[in-house]
Protein backbone atom coordinates (compact mmCIF):
# COMPACT_ATOMS: atom_id res chain seq x y z
CA UNK A 1 0.00 0.00 0.00
CA UNK A 2 2.97 2.32 0.45
CA UNK A 3 4.34 4.10 -2.52
CA UNK A 4 8.05 4.10 -3.14
CA UNK A 5 8.11 7.75 -2.08
CA UNK A 6 6.26 7.01 1.22
CA UNK A 7 8.52 4.04 1.88
CA UNK A 8 11.61 6.21 1.29
CA UNK A 9 10.16 8.91 3.56
CA UNK A 10 9.64 6.36 6.38
CA UNK A 11 13.15 5.03 5.91
CA UNK A 12 14.57 8.57 6.05
CA UNK A 13 12.47 9.39 9.16
CA UNK A 14 13.78 6.24 10.84
CA UNK A 15 17.36 7.04 9.84
CA UNK A 16 16.95 10.66 11.08
CA UNK A 17 15.55 9.42 14.40
CA UNK A 18 18.48 7.02 14.74
CA UNK A 19 20.96 9.82 13.96
CA UNK A 20 19.29 12.12 16.54
CA UNK A 21 19.49 9.33 19.16
CA UNK A 22 23.20 8.85 18.41
CA UNK A 23 23.78 12.61 18.65
CA UNK A 24 21.93 12.77 21.99
CA UNK A 25 24.15 9.97 23.30
CA UNK A 26 27.19 12.07 22.37
CA UNK A 27 25.88 15.48 23.50
CA UNK A 28 28.20 15.60 26.58
CA UNK A 29 31.31 14.96 24.47
CA UNK A 30 32.24 18.66 23.90
CA UNK A 31 32.19 19.27 27.67
CA UNK A 32 34.18 16.09 28.23
CA UNK A 33 36.81 17.22 25.71
CA UNK A 34 37.08 20.62 27.43
CA UNK A 35 37.35 18.99 30.89
CA UNK A 36 39.98 16.50 29.73
CA UNK A 37 42.02 19.24 28.02
CA UNK A 38 42.01 21.17 31.30
CA UNK A 39 42.98 18.05 33.23
CA UNK A 40 45.82 17.42 30.78
CA UNK A 41 47.10 21.01 31.16
CA UNK A 42 47.01 20.66 34.95
CA UNK A 43 48.87 17.36 34.77
CA UNK A 44 51.53 18.89 32.50
CA UNK A 45 52.06 21.65 35.06
CA UNK A 46 52.23 19.22 37.96
CA UNK A 47 54.63 16.95 36.07
CA UNK A 48 56.88 19.91 35.28
CA UNK A 49 56.84 20.91 38.95
CA UNK A 50 57.62 17.41 40.19
CA UNK A 51 60.37 17.03 37.57
CA UNK A 52 61.93 20.26 38.84
CA UNK A 53 61.67 19.00 42.42
CA UNK A 54 63.34 15.73 41.40
CA UNK A 55 66.18 17.58 39.68
CA UNK A 56 66.71 19.86 42.69
CA UNK A 57 66.59 16.96 45.17
CA UNK A 58 68.96 14.91 43.02
CA UNK A 59 71.42 17.80 42.81
CA UNK A 60 71.23 18.30 46.59
CA UNK A 61 71.81 14.60 47.17
CA UNK A 62 74.81 14.49 44.80
CA UNK A 63 76.22 17.67 46.34
CA UNK A 64 75.91 16.21 49.86
CA UNK A 65 77.52 12.95 48.73
CA UNK A 66 80.37 14.86 47.10
CA UNK A 67 80.81 17.03 50.19
CA UNK A 68 80.92 13.97 52.45
CA UNK A 69 83.42 12.25 50.15
CA UNK A 70 85.62 15.35 50.01
CA UNK A 71 85.64 15.62 53.80
CA UNK A 72 86.29 11.90 54.18
CA UNK A 73 89.27 12.02 51.82
CA UNK A 74 90.66 15.15 53.51
CA UNK A 75 90.42 13.47 56.94
CA UNK A 76 92.06 10.31 55.57
CA UNK A 77 94.93 12.35 54.12
CA UNK A 78 95.38 14.32 57.35
CA UNK A 79 95.27 11.14 59.46
CA UNK A 80 97.87 9.50 57.21
CA UNK A 81 100.11 12.57 57.45
CA UNK A 82 99.84 12.62 61.26
CA UNK A 83 100.42 8.86 61.48
CA UNK A 84 103.59 9.23 59.37
CA UNK A 85 104.85 12.05 61.64
CA UNK A 86 104.14 9.98 64.76
CA UNK A 87 106.01 6.97 63.35
CA UNK A 88 108.92 9.18 62.33
CA UNK A 89 109.15 10.73 65.82
CA UNK A 90 108.89 7.31 67.46
CA UNK A 91 111.65 6.00 65.19
CA UNK A 92 113.95 8.98 65.81
CA UNK A 93 113.53 9.01 69.60
CA UNK A 94 113.89 11.91 72.09
CA UNK A 95 117.44 12.78 71.00
CA UNK A 96 116.25 13.76 67.53
CA UNK A 97 115.39 17.17 66.17
CA UNK A 98 111.82 18.33 65.83
CA UNK A 99 110.79 17.83 62.19
CA UNK A 100 108.88 21.13 62.32
CA UNK A 101 111.21 23.58 64.10
CA UNK A 102 114.53 21.72 64.03
CA UNK A 103 115.28 21.93 67.80
CA UNK A 104 116.33 18.84 69.75
CA UNK A 105 113.22 17.42 71.38
CA UNK A 106 114.71 15.82 74.53
CA UNK A 107 112.14 16.15 77.35
CA UNK A 108 109.48 17.51 74.97
CA UNK A 109 109.51 14.43 72.77
CA UNK A 110 106.80 12.59 74.70
CA UNK A 111 104.66 15.73 74.98
CA UNK A 112 104.89 16.35 71.21
CA UNK A 113 104.18 12.68 70.56
CA UNK A 114 101.14 12.78 72.88
CA UNK A 115 99.80 15.92 71.18
CA UNK A 116 100.24 14.40 67.74
CA UNK A 117 98.59 11.16 68.94
CA UNK A 118 95.67 13.13 70.40
CA UNK A 119 95.27 15.12 67.19
CA UNK A 120 95.43 11.89 65.16
CA UNK A 121 92.73 10.27 67.31
CA UNK A 122 90.47 13.34 66.85
CA UNK A 123 91.01 13.26 63.11
CA UNK A 124 90.27 9.53 62.99
CA UNK A 125 87.08 10.05 65.03
CA UNK A 126 85.89 12.84 62.71
CA UNK A 127 86.86 10.74 59.72
CA UNK A 128 84.68 7.89 60.99
CA UNK A 129 81.75 10.28 61.24
CA UNK A 130 82.29 11.45 57.66
CA UNK A 131 82.59 7.82 56.50
CA UNK A 132 79.23 6.96 58.11
CA UNK A 133 77.73 10.10 56.56
CA UNK A 134 79.12 9.13 53.14
CA UNK A 135 77.74 5.59 53.52
CA UNK A 136 74.32 7.00 54.52
CA UNK A 137 74.28 9.07 51.36
CA UNK A 138 75.07 6.10 49.11
CA UNK A 139 71.43 5.06 49.04
CA UNK A 140 68.92 7.32 47.32
CA UNK A 141 67.11 9.46 49.93
CA UNK A 142 63.54 8.49 50.80
CA UNK A 143 62.10 11.84 49.69
CA UNK A 144 63.74 11.43 46.28
CA UNK A 145 62.36 7.89 45.98
CA UNK A 146 58.90 9.24 46.83
CA UNK A 147 59.25 12.01 44.22
CA UNK A 148 60.31 9.45 41.61
CA UNK A 149 57.27 7.33 42.47
CA UNK A 150 55.01 10.37 42.24
CA UNK A 151 56.48 11.22 38.83
CA UNK A 152 55.80 7.68 37.59
CA UNK A 153 52.19 7.86 38.83
CA UNK A 154 51.69 11.30 37.27
CA UNK A 155 53.08 10.13 33.94
CA UNK A 156 50.75 7.11 33.99
CA UNK A 157 47.84 9.43 34.81
CA UNK A 158 48.95 11.73 31.98
CA UNK A 159 49.02 8.82 29.51
CA UNK A 160 45.59 7.67 30.68
CA UNK A 161 44.18 11.19 30.32
CA UNK A 162 45.75 11.52 26.87
CA UNK A 163 44.09 8.28 25.76
CA UNK A 164 40.72 9.35 27.18
CA UNK A 165 41.06 12.73 25.46
CA UNK A 166 41.87 11.07 22.14
CA UNK A 167 38.80 8.86 22.55
CA UNK A 168 36.66 11.91 23.33
CA UNK A 169 38.06 13.78 20.32
CA UNK A 170 37.27 10.75 18.18
CA UNK A 171 33.68 10.90 19.49
CA UNK A 172 33.66 14.61 18.65
CA UNK A 173 34.64 13.80 15.06
CA UNK A 174 31.93 11.15 15.02
CA UNK A 175 29.41 13.81 16.15
CA UNK A 176 30.47 16.03 13.26
CA UNK A 177 30.04 13.13 10.83
CA UNK A 178 26.59 12.34 12.30
CA UNK A 179 25.53 15.98 11.91
CA UNK A 180 26.63 15.98 8.27
CA UNK A 181 24.76 12.73 7.70
CA UNK A 182 21.67 14.15 9.49
CA UNK A 183 21.68 17.19 7.17
CA UNK A 184 21.96 14.91 4.15
CA UNK A 185 19.00 12.85 5.37
CA UNK A 186 16.94 15.97 6.06
CA UNK A 187 17.85 17.35 2.65
CA UNK A 188 16.62 14.16 0.91
CA UNK A 189 13.53 14.07 3.10
CA UNK A 190 12.48 17.57 2.10
CA UNK A 191 12.68 16.79 -1.60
Amino acid sequence: DLSARDFERLRLESEAADLRAQLRALEDVPLLVTRLEGELRDLRGTIAEVTGDIEAATMDWHRERQDAETHLLAYRDRAKELRDRIRKLEALGPESSCPTCGRVLEEYAQKVLDELQEEWEGIVQDGRWWRRRWEQLEAKPEDLIELDGRAVRLNAEFEDCTERLEGARSSLREMDELRVREKEVQGRWEI
